[in-house]
C-alpha cells in the first residue's frame, strides 16, 4: 500500500487528503511552520453563484458541487448566503454585477452585517448556499482518522501538522 504526503493544508490540500483517506490510503499533510494557507486569507469561502458574473456556467456548477462536497464531509460549516458590497464610488459596478447574476435581492448591508453600518448604502444578498469556515483547523480535524500527525517532524522547512 502506498503512503501519501500532501504538501499544504489549504483547501486543495485538505480536499486531496480527504479523498485519499476515504479510499483507505494512509495520508500525511505537510505544511510550512507558521505559514497560513491561501484559503485562510480568503476565509475558506465558496460562493458559486457570484462566479456567474464573469465565469462560464461550468465554474458555477463546479462551485455548487464543491459546496455540497464540503457540506457532506465537514461539520461546523456555516451556510449564511453571500453579501456583495461596493463603496459608493463603485455603485455602477455593483449594478452591473446585479445584472450579470441572478437570485439576489437588494439589501441594506448593515441589516445583515452590523459592522458595515454607515459604510455601504446598498448591497446584494444571495441567499443561496455560501460555505465558510473561520479557520482551516476545524476542517482538518474532521478528516478521516487515516490522516496522521507525527509531532515535531520537519524536513526542508516543512512540518507535518496533522
Amino acid at each position: 500500500m502506498s503512503r501519501w504526503s500532501v504538501l499544504g493544508s489549504g483547501v486543495s490540500g485538505l480536499c486531496i487528503a480527504t479523498l485519499l483517506a476515504e479510499q483507505g490510503e494512509p495520508v500525511e499533510i505537510i505544511t510550512l511552520p507558521d505559514c497560513r494557507a491561501a484559503s485562510h486569507w480568503a476565509g475558506g469561502m465558496l460562493a458559486p453563484w457570484c462566479e456567474a458574473e464573469s465565469a462560464p456556467q461550468q465554474v458555477v456548477d463546479w462551485g455548487q458541487y464543491a459546496a455540497a462536497w464540503w457540506s457532506a464531509r465537514v461539520s461546523g460549516v456555516e451556510q449564511q448566503g453571500t453579501l456583495v458590497i461596493a463603496p459608493p464610488r463603485d455603485s455602477a459596478e455593483l449594478t452591473r454585477f446585479a445584472n450579470m447574476t441572478s437570485s439576489h435581492q437588494w439589501v441594506t448591508p448593515a441589516e445583515i452585517e452590523p459592522a458595515l453600518e454607515d459604510r455601504f448604502a446598498r448591497g446584494l444578498f444571495l441567499q443561496r448556499l455560501n460555505l465558510r469556515w473561520k479557520t482551516v483547523l476545524p476542517v482538518a480535524c474532521s478528516l478521516p482518522q487515516k490522516v496522521i500527525l507525527i509531532p515535531g517532524w520537519q524536513c526542508n522547512n516543512y512540518k507535518r501538522v496533522y
